[in-house]
């Protein structure tokens, strides 16, 4: 990308993530193999069960704490380093947080 280019729009989904070893939802060793959606996140789980909606949540967190940037995210913040973060945007389809050494993101909206 030269200094004359526009933005460069990055659109990544579980993928990205997946290879820094977080759980994908669908994929066929995912999150909802092992969960039953129904049990974790729905309004009668939380009225009769809040410990395993807890258990459930504070699980994602924890292995996003323990994640660490791939091949992928190190680029793209080589390239938000080079060009600026104002000319290098991440949309994270999946939901995740900004990859470490990534200045900005776009956040999708509902």
């Amino acid at each position: 990308m030269d200094n004359n280019a526009s933005k460069l729009f990055v659109f990544s989904g579980a993928g990205l993530s997946a290879e820094s070893g977080l759980s994908t939802f669908r994929t066929g060793d995912g999150i909802w193999t092992r969960n039953s959606v129904e049990e974790v996140c729905s309004i009668n789980t939380w009225r009769r069960n809040r410990a395993a909606v807890f258990e459930f949540y504070n699980d994602r967190i924890r292995e996003k704490h323990d994640a660490k940037p791939n091949a992928a995210h190190m680029l793209l913040a080589k390239w938000q380093n080079t060009w600026g973060a104002e000319r290098v945007q991440l949309l994270t389809l999946a939901g995740t947080q900004t990859p470490p050494g990534m200045g900005t993101s776009i956040s999708p909206t509902r």
